[in-house]
């Protein structure tokens, strides 16, 4: 007889009951018993994945797993190539092999995830996870830690740990944000299918330059986001600056300026070291590196996000305009007609879908306890499954669906306004000082919806069979593209 009862958390991860999860289908008496770490890992699921890497990184960097967690600064200043080095190794004992990847994605059909493909910044994710947490289940983010074995040697973190001292901490500060919405279900973190799989990375990412440089309507929505990620890389190249050794500088700032005085070029390096320390990714382990791997994030173009939801039966989520457009195009490949949705696109679109600015997890984990809007969510799982099923939906389904939407917006209205007036009570005092700034406020927000459709394309038809013929139907998942006002 077993020693793990029956009725409880299933080992795994999945939050669910031993007896309704692993109970008959994975041994886990036998697992613990034997230890065996690489098995052990092999059935945990995401989330129990998710959890045992974070304390893996908790014990490379000697950190305590029970206690408050530690200043980012200190952290910072902690990290140095042999940290690099030990976290990239264990990246691969978590995600070691395509058929280990394909296996985990396939274990979680039907869990109600959605795929977020966007900023991949951790104030934007942040603002996109609590935005979406209160209206889907779980939502899966790509890790933006690099996998080793398909870097170049020049660009490996396991072979030239010190050029991604800056990289590790800027994904460290990912994980650890992320880290209690992670323990609680809501957000589960896993590799990208291009780890796996070279020629899918460049195929995917020729298809995404060949539909940009073909199309007019999404060049000009590039070069908008363009202008906006503007500041973000200007920030990447102030800090490449703080990289720069002393005698690099030196000879940059009077390259710029040749009339530079002593006391001019002193206030300069005062001004220079005040930022290395207040930046967040700034660490003087990598001081006089001379080269730093750093930059801005998607985590996964359209293409490869595609397939993960396909993976998982999932929906894709957005924050940005440009990738709404590559589905808009892509849906015109399929060679489908999927006109059938409008109706439920247009009601979505008019109807509004508020949001809380300046909220933490407690506050979230408790509008979720409490039950508030879990009608709506049902009900976009029940949408987002239909829309996946291969059987497809006539019109009456559609137009029932377009009225329930209607029916449960109205009520989810009724609920926010009882949120709004018990505001105070539901977020607890205690919870204000961890708030990022000032009080939480409700600001209504309006969503674009792209119901999915079988991809008859032969460029679509293509990813599909590159990565899993056995296993993926092909076809475009449903997307939802949500805006604050």
């Amino acid at each position: 007889m077993g020693t793990i009862p029956r009725n409880d958390v299933c080992p795994c991860g999945s939050f669910k009951k031993y007896k309704k999860c692993c109970h008959g289908k994975t041994d886990w008496d036998v697992l613990l018993r034997q230890g065996n770490q690489s098995q052990i890992i092999r059935n945990l699921r995401i989330r129990g994945r998710n959890i045992a890497f974070i304390n893996r990184l908790c014990d490379i960097l000697s950190l305590d797993k029970i206690g408050p967690a530690p200043k980012w600064s200190t952290i910072k200043e902690m990290v140095n190539e042999n940290h690099v080095r030990d976290i990239h190794e264990a990246i691969l004992s978590f995600w070691p092999t395509k058929d280990d990847y394909v296996d985990v994605l396939e274990k979680e059909k039907g869990g109600f995830f959605c795929v977020h493909t966007g900023s991949y910044e951790v104030e934007d994710l942040l603002v996109s996870v609590t935005r979406h947490a209160i209206y889907s289940n779980s939502i899966l983010l790509f890790d933006p830690f690099v996998y080793s074995v398909v870097m170049r040697d020049e660009f490996n973190p396991i072979l030239n740990p010190g050029k991604f001292i800056t990289h590790t901490l800027k994904c460290l500060y990912f994980w650890f944000s992320l880290a209690p919405w992670i323990h609680q279900g809501i957000v589960g973190v896993i590799r990208s299918p291009v780890d796996y799989d070279p020629q899918l990375m460049f195929s995917t990412g020729e298809k995404a330059k060949q539909m940009l440089a073909g199309h007019k309507e999404l060049q000009e929505i590039f070069d908008a986001e363009t202008i906006e990620l503007g500041t973000k890389m200007n920030e990447v190249k102030s800090f490449l600056m703080l990289l720069k050794s002393e005698e690099s500088f030196i000879e940059y700032v009077r390259k710029e300026r040749p009339s530079i005085s002593e006391k001019e070029m002193e206030q300069y390096r005062l001004f220079i070291a005040k930022k290395r320390q207040e930046h967040p990714f700034y660490s003087e382990s990598f001081y006089n590196q001379g080269q730093a791997v750093t930059g801005y994030s998607t985590g996964a173009n359209f293409f490869v996000a595609n397939i993960v939801a396909n993976h998982v039966s999932g929906h894709l989520i957005t924050d940005s305009k440009y990738r709404w457009g590559e589905y808009q195009i892509a849906k015109d490949e399929t060679n489908v007609e999927t006109q059938t949705w409008s109706p439920m696109a247009f009601a979505i679109q008019k109807s509004e879908f508020p949001f809380f600015k300046n909220i933490s997890l407690e506050p979230i984990l408790k509008i979720r306890q409490n039950g508030f809007l879990l009608n709506l969510r049902r009900f976009f799982h029940e949408v987002w499954t239909k829309v996946d099923s291969q059987k497809g939906v006539n019109e009456k389904e559609v137009y029932e669906f377009t009225l329930e939407l209607e029916g449960q917006v109205a009520k989810a209205r009724e609920e926010w306004k009882e949120m709004q007036r018990n505001l105070l009570k539901i977020i607890g005092i205690s919870t204000l000082p961890s708030l990022v700034v000032g009080l939480p406020e409700i600001i209504n927000g309006n969503a674009l919806f792209g119901a999915g459709a079988i991809a008859t394309g032969a460029s679509m038809n293509l990813f599909f069979h590159m990565w899993d013929k056995r296993n993926l139907k092909n076809k475009l998942p449903a997307l939802l593209l949500m805006n604050g006002k």
